[in-house]
């Protein structure tokens, strides 16, 4: 009776720990995806704005962040060769270079969503659109 009842405990430990693992993880998932939201939809807005000859000036103000101090949203535009034009964000006074592979990965998808880790102590979460456009080749949004 004493075996029985220590594998009935066992067994509802192990449903209980299951089913906390499983309820902590989609929360997490859940939160980490909506953290994307508000660079998905600058980057569209900018890139649907570069496609249309749209003005893009209210996107790209005058004033710069430093995007290893900032939690501020950067906007970055590439030239088809992928090398920065213009940023509102700079990484230790340069504009933020993308490698060369996450901009290939993303034209052939049109879209890519990453996290980016450009140098010890700056993470970003980043978006990429493809744009088509003779002097932009790319947008890309992120936020430290």
């Amino acid at each position: 009776m004493k075996e029985t009842s220590f594998i009935t405990h066992f067994a509802a430990l192990m449903i209980v720990t299951v089913l906390c693992g499983l309820i902590y993880v989609t929360t997490q998932q859940s939160h980490r995806t909506g953290a994307n939201d508000p660079q998905l939809q600058i980057a569209l807005d900018l890139k649907n704005a570069i496609e249309a000859n749209r003005s893009i000036v209210k996107w790209m103000p005058g004033d710069t962040v430093e995007i290893s101090k900032s939690l501020s949203v950067f906007k970055t535009f590439y030239n088809k060769n992928g090398e920065p034009v213009q940023s509102t964000g700079f990484l230790d006074g340069q504009l933020p270079k993308i490698p060369k592979t996450v901009l290939d990965f993303t034209e052939t998808h049109q879209e890519n969503v990453v996290t980016w880790q450009p140098r010890r102590g700056v993470r970003l979460a980043m978006v990429i659109e493809c744009v088509r456009s003779p002097s932009i080749g790319f947008v890309a949004v992120a936020v430290h």
